[in-house]
């Protein structure tokens, strides 16, 4: 995202718990910092700091350091929590478009106050190009909470392409193929399944079925409680996830070893190798 913004002419101030990280974007428009305190003092007015930080603590503890006239929240935090940060100059963003969002563009749901969206629109509009978008949700933390059901979907889509391949595995078919000719014309076409063609390509090596969850498909399925919406299909997704990082047999099932590699193609997430 840092060198998308820096190649359409924005100048950024970046700074990353690992100072090394920071250093090596430096380069034309991307001066790096030691510290946050350096970061903000460095900015020129209006100052605007973007945190990608995890979910939790590590955000709420850096959101603390922070006074700038917008600050925008653009990790999966807890829409509860983005509610409570919510005031004047406050944003709370999902972002979604994984590795691949810095050349295609980054779909961008915001939430949070109205004027500090329209004051950042410039930066949002660079982010999208080409092919994403951005688009105003409500106040608050109503960007989080869209972004939390996205994810929540994500979920149940990628268990579905698990199980259907598992099964066409084990039956003797070849699924790349497979999925080279479902991304030509079939409605299952997409960006999920063109990252699948990547992963059956590859095979899965020595990767350890483990499946990491981030925490939204859980929020979601807690609210969707409250509001009295049947989702089963994520819960069941959610309970596969969990079963998959106690249980020996899970982490040696097809289906787990293909999400944990399908979640390393699209958003570059660690995975665990059996040696």
């Amino acid at each position: 995202m840092v060198t998308k913004l820096a190649s359409a002419g924005h100048v950024l101030h970046v700074w990353n718990r690992t100072a090394e990280t920071a250093k090596s974007l430096a380069g034309k428009n991307i001066l790096p910092h030691e510290t946050i305190e350096d970061l903000v003092s460095a900015l020129p007015s209006p100052k605007v700091v973007w945190l990608m930080l995890p979910a939790g603590e590590a955000t709420l503890s850096v959101l603390d350091q922070i006074s700038a006239d917008i600050i925008i929240d653009g990790g999966n935090s807890k829409f509860s929590d983005t509610d409570k940060r919510a005031k004047v100059g406050f944003l709370g963003i999902g972002v979604s478009g994984g590795l691949l969002g810095a050349s295609h563009g980054y779909c961008l749901m915001v939430g949070g106050d109205k004027a500090a969206y329209d004051t950042t629109k410039p930066i949002l509009d660079s982010l999208a190009k080409p092919s994403g978008a951005h688009a105003y949700l409500g106040a608050g933390g109503a960007g989080h909470f869209v972004k939390m059901v996205h994810n929540g979907i994500e979920y149940g889509m990628m268990q579905s392409l698990a199980e259907g391949f598992a099964l066409l595995s084990k039956k003797g078919f070849d699924v790349a193929k497979i999925a080279d000719l479902w991304q030509k014309g079939s409605l299952l076409s997409g960006y999920l399944l063109d990252r699948s063609k990547e992963v059956l390509g590859q095979g899965f090596g020595d990767t350890l079925g483990i499946v990491h969850e981030s925490g939204e498909a859980a929020w979601m399925i807690e609210e969707a409680k409250s509001a009295g919406v049947e989702i089963q299909i994520i819960e069941s997704s959610l309970a596969f996830r969990r079963k998959s990082q106690t249980d020996a047999g899970a982490q040696q099932s097809f289906a787990a070893k293909f999400l944990a590699k399908l979640r390393q193609a699209f958003g570059g997430h660690d995975i665990k190798k059996t040696s």
